[in-house]
């Protein structure tokens, strides 16, 4: 299960990262970026389209913790993900890191966790085998079948909450946008508290 659910989030990490960059790449020139900031948003779409492929092959090994029902294990990894995600960001915002930098690192959070989660397994004396011939058709039918209904979920959540910002920034400034995040950061709490409920309830279920 772990390799085809490797080998299929790596595709899927493909697709997104690539439909990210064409499409991030492709939009850009319509919204209200200023000309000296214009190059770094183009980087900035880039790193956030290869963070967006690391990810995904990453977060198999944070599924695995779960469906195993490691839940205080990832809980003190995710813990540790963030406060390194944190200090980073902190770090780079103090030292005027570029743009495209601190775009990269937004993405980041997904891959952090899953590094650490991978990293972890020696020390929780979890030996996971990774082969390409474990992996055979019907299980990539059976396991792809009921991803994709997860990705089109997924999709359709990052649809949802981008197509605001998207708005914004095409009809009036980047700086909107930033101030837009306060007020909704504190909406998310809601959403974060929906999915740490979701969590461990699906691989029970």
């Amino acid at each position: 299960v772990v390799s085809t659910g490797l080998l299929i989030y790596f595709a899927i990490g493909v697709i997104s990262g690539a439909a990210l960059a064409g499409i991030g790449l492709a939009v850009l020139p319509s919204l209200n970026i200023p000309h000296r900031l214009f190059h770094e948003a183009q980087i900035g779409v880039i790193g956030l389209s290869l963070a967006t492929l690391l990810s995904w092959p990453l977060q198999i090994f944070d599924d695995l913790l779960r469906g195993l029902q490691r839940f205080a294990a990832v809980s003190g990894l995710e813990i540790f993900a963030m406060v390194v995600y944190v200090a980073g960001a902190l770090a780079m915002a103090f030292a005027g890191a570029p743009v495209w930098a601190l775009v990269t690192w937004n993405a980041a959070i997904p891959l952090l966790m899953g590094l650490a989660c991978l990293l972890a397994l020696p020390k929780l004396r979890l030996g996971v085998s990774l082969a390409p011939g474990f992996v055979t058709r019907a299980e990539v039918r059976r396991f792809g079948g009921f991803s994709g209904l997860l990705v089109v979920g997924g999709v359709a959540d990052l649809a949802t909450y981008s197509i605001d910002r998207f708005a914004l920034s095409a009809i009036r400034s980047p700086a909107l946008v930033g101030r837009y995040e306060g007020p909704l950061g504190a909406q998310n709490l809601i959403r974060y508290f929906n999915g740490v409920l979701c969590a461990p309830a699906m691989p029970i279920a």
